[in-house]
């Protein structure tokens, strides 16, 4: 699970720009991250399909501007056009929240402060040497990593999981006590808070039947907490309630879910012990839906339940 570096620069064969954004890539592995650049072509699929879904999953991001053909300016001085597409990704980038984990690079001689840079008004390092470009990247992003302002183990994404232990017993008011079975949530980011976070059930399968069904939307209740949305600190995780079993009727299921219809309760769906798949998602303001398989197996014994979650 290595961080995501979203590489940013010009790829034109006429600049001998391939060459270098090959060096920097192979720099970047050799740190312990992954490194994603986007391939140049420019249609609306593209950018929606790889451009915005690699941003929103990268965890950093690298731009380069290199310089490309000569401007006319009424000054002696020469000036020359930086990489159109790079700048888009850029602004692109400008609404992803990367806070403090971006470098900007850009080549002697382009235009200073062109393009969206003078939008954002980034701490910009100029380089010279294009051949001396891949190392000092490699330089600062060591550094970055070793004191940890990079972690390379960190991940723009929360994963679900049955914890462990993955159930506790509680006494209820009215002097019954339920086994309660836990989802946890795991923010792996290392900055970033996850806000609003909902948890929801989207679907059951019966796995003896085949039978597959798609759930009302209803928000499912964290754990110790009253209200349906909650946050997620970084490197953190949360807890919510994934079902529940009376120990004086270990065959009956029952969920704590916000709602006050029989309509939306799933209980409907698990409607007697067998073996099923629950897909459990949560949604989050600031992160990709985080979505999971989970195999729930019970009978008419809390000893015959299983309960573990699925590589989907």
């Amino acid at each position: 699970m290595n961080a995501q570096i979203f590489l940013s620069c010009g790829q034109n064969l006429e600049y001998d720009e391939p060459r270098f954004v090959h060096l920097i890539e192979e720099k970047i592995k050799s740190l312990g991250f992954d490194c994603y650049v986007a391939a140049h072509k420019q249609s609306s699929r593209s950018i929606r399909e790889n451009i915005f879904k690699q941003l929103e999953e990268s965890e950093y991001f690298l731009f380069i501007d290199f310089k490309r053909e000569e401007l006319k300016a009424a000054s002696s001085e020469a000036f020359y056009r930086g990489s159109v597409f790079s700048n888009q990704e850029l602004a692109l980038a400008s609404f992803v929240d990367f806070g403090d984990d971006i470098l900007l690079f850009q080549e002697a001689g382009v235009e200073i402060r062109g393009g969206m840079l003078n939008a954002i008004q980034g701490n910009v390092e100029q380089f010279v040497n294009r051949d001396a470009l891949p190392d000092r990247i490699y330089e600062l992003i060591k550094t970055k990593r070793d004191k940890k302002e990079w972690p390379n183990l960190t991940k723009n994404q929360l994963k679900l999981k049955v914890p462990s232990p993955a159930f506790c017993d509680a006494r209820q008011t009215n002097n019954t006590i339920l086994r309660h079975f836990f989802i946890q949530v795991l923010n792996n980011h290392h900055r970033k808070v996850a806000l609003n976070c909902y948890a929801y059930l989207d679907t059951v399968l019966n796995l003896d039947s085949g039978q597959k069904t798609q759930t009302e939307t209803i928000e499912f209740k964290w754990s110790g907490y009253t209200l349906p949305n909650a946050r997620i600190g970084p490197n953190s995780s949360r807890r919510f309630d994934a079902f529940q079993f009376p120990l004086q009727q270990p065959d009956e299921i029952q969920f704590k879910v916000f709602t006050d219809s029989l309509e939306y309760y799933p209980c409907r769906f698990v409607n007697g012990p067998g073996r099923y798949q629950l897909t459990f998602s949560v949604v989050s303001d600031n992160f990709l839906t985080a979505r999971q398989d989970f195999k729930l197996e019970f009978g008419n014994s809390l000893n015959e339940l299983k309960f573990e979650d699925e590589q989907i």
